[in-house]
């Protein structure tokens, strides 16, 4: 995202880590964003930073997640599969909403969604209705098994989509089909129909 881009703007960072691309945002001229990490010592990590770069008020740490469900990671057979085992320990008791109810709760309008969130941007993206996410200008996601369902989506819901070629690796930590990962980067702008 460049600069201009930020200015003035909501940004909804999904998986803001300890903070890094939250501060970042925040930095570069968006006026809130709303940085969501469910990993507990991640949270921490990040609220120490928006503190330690005098952005309380701007950075909004939320503790939890997205995903297509409200609930919690415990309820997710999946992501015992998907997530090693320390990071399954600090994050199966977080609670999980939807974007739907988030963008509603917040009164999110034309903002920029970031997703890195180790693989539920397609559980987000195909749970979400239309309406929530034409409420975002920008989308940025890295996907992580693949991006062809999700760009479909996107186009589906009136953005244009641009994407980044496809890295293949495999993740030891991880377990069946989970194990392989397909990812890179989608950058999707909203268009005007």
């Amino acid at each position: 995202l460049k600069a201009e881009m930020l200015e003035g703007k909501t940004v909804v960072d999904v998986g803001a880590s300890f903070g890094e691309t939250a501060v970042f945002f925040a930095l570069h001229g968006a006026e809130k964003v709303y940085a969501i990490e469910p990993v507990k010592s991640m949270y921490d990590l990040m609220e120490k930073n928006v503190k330690l770069n005098n952005l309380t008020g701007v950075c909004v740490p939320v503790f939890g997640a997205l995903g297509g469900w409200d609930g919690n990671f415990i309820d997710d057979k999946n992501s015992k599969n998907i997530f090693h085992e320390k990071v399954w320990n600090e994050l199966k008791d977080a609670p999980i909403f939807t974007l739907d109810s988030f963008v509603e709760k917040n009164g999110i309008q034309d903002a920029i969604l970031k997703l890195d969130c180790e693989g539920y941007e397609k559980d987000i993206v195909f749970n979400t209705s239309r309406d929530a996410l034409r409420r975002f200008q920008y989308i940025v996601a890295e996907y992580h098994y693949g991006f062809e369902e999700i760009v479909k989506k996107l186009e589906d819901f009136g953005f244009v989509v641009f994407r980044e070629p496809k890295s293949l690796h495999f993740d030891k930590g991880r377990s069946g089909e989970f194990k392989n990962l397909s990812t890179g980067f989608i950058f999707a702008e909203r268009n005007k129909n």
